[in-house]
């Protein structure tokens, strides 16, 4: 089936990404292969039309086709078979309008490019973890990542009055000290963060759980610009034209927590998305704080924390100073590959 074009791009090449490992050696007597594999898995999932694996082959193939080609899917040889995962990654690649990813596509004022895991710029933090993706759509200054350390600061949509004061002074320590600041650009506590950051010229990065062709929410699109403008990044694991769908949400939160050398919690409730990235940060054995629940006044979430003894609570500006600090003079390490 062709889905873009007729003419075929006439270079002949075929490209093998890896060998495909059948997952029984003998099925009547229950031999597991041992050379079956993850991309052996992928693999099977594709077949099943599982939109994980589809997506997977998708980041993989999308930034190798060139322009101009044809999109051909060999039909099942399952009569049966209506619909299958190497339909939906054809449609995909296909819609994407085929483009050559090394080159940039103009979007607003701006550039998306792409970041492949074997690029120097590739965030180092997020290499040492599993489950991260293998390429990252941006704008503006990537290098920063890698330049400066980088911390999350993160809270609820709706706060407090004394939340909202510490998540504006916290983006502002967080600047002053020379870290990069660190959040998914939602309203309230981010937002908050992000202006506290922006005023003294601080440099902040921005992960969004859709395609950079879109700002979300769309009344920050002016503080999106204003990040780019001082030398600040926005990046998503999403190609363009990618809608913003709720698990996506979970998805960027592992990502926040990912790139940071430290998380501070602001102000959240224990249901809000905010735990999620909380949560990302324990299980990455990130550096964690969060401000005393007793200074606030919707903070279950911050009270869940304390009680969990793996958070450092702040009670005042003079403890998010030593938690900076602290983070400033640690050295790297290599992390362990968690298995999420």
């Amino acid at each position: 089936m062709v889905f873009v074009n007729e003419a075929w791009n006439q270079t002949g090449d075929i490209v093998v990404y890896s060998n495909y490992h059948k997952y029984w050696l003998d099925r009547e007597r229950k031999i597991k292969n041992p050379l079956f594999d993850v991309y052996s898995g992928k693999i099977l999932d594709l077949k099943e039309g599982k939109m994980s694996a589809v997506q997977y082959f998708y980041q993989l193939l999308d930034p190798e086709i060139r322009s101009g080609v044809a999109i051909c899917v060999v039909p099942s040889s399952n009569s049966g078979v209506k619909e299958s995962g190497i339909g939906k990654l054809g449609e995909m690649l296909a819609g994407n309008g085929r483009k050559n990813m090394d080159d940039v596509t103009t979007t607003g004022n701006y550039n998306i490019a792409v970041c492949r895991e074997d690029d120097e710029r590739y965030p180092n933090e997020l290499r040492n973890l599993k489950g991260m993706p293998s390429l990252l759509y941006y704008k503006g200054n990537i290098e920063i990542i890698n330049q400066h350390k980088n911390i999350a600061a993160i809270g609820s949509r709706t706060l407090s009055e004394q939340g909202s004061k510490l998540a504006y002074r916290t983006g502002i320590k967080i600047a002053e000290e020379g870290f990069n600041l660190v959040n998914g650009l939602a309203l309230g506590c981010d937002t908050l963060a992000l202006k506290g950051a922006l005023s003294v010229n601080g440099k902040c990065v921005v992960f969004l759980p859709c395609g950079l062709d879109r700002i979300l929410p769309a009344s920050n699109q002016e503080l999106a610009e204003e990040i780019l403008e001082k030398g600040g990044c926005l990046l998503s694991e999403y190609p363009e034209k990618t809608a913003v769908q709720k698990y996506r949400y979970v998805e960027r939160d592992r990502l926040q927590s990912g790139i940071s050398q430290g998380v501070i919690v602001i102000e959240a409730e224990q249901n809000s998305g905010t735990m999620h990235t909380a949560d990302f940060a324990m299980r990455q054995y990130k550096r964690l704080a969060c401000y005393a629940y007793s200074l606030l006044q919707m903070s279950s979430g911050n009270q869940y924390l304390e009680n969990t003894g793996k958070s450092t609570v702040l009670h005042d500006e003079t403890g998010l100073a030593a938690f900076l600090d602290n983070i400033k003079q640690s050295q790297s390490y290599e992390q362990m590959k968690l298995p999420f």
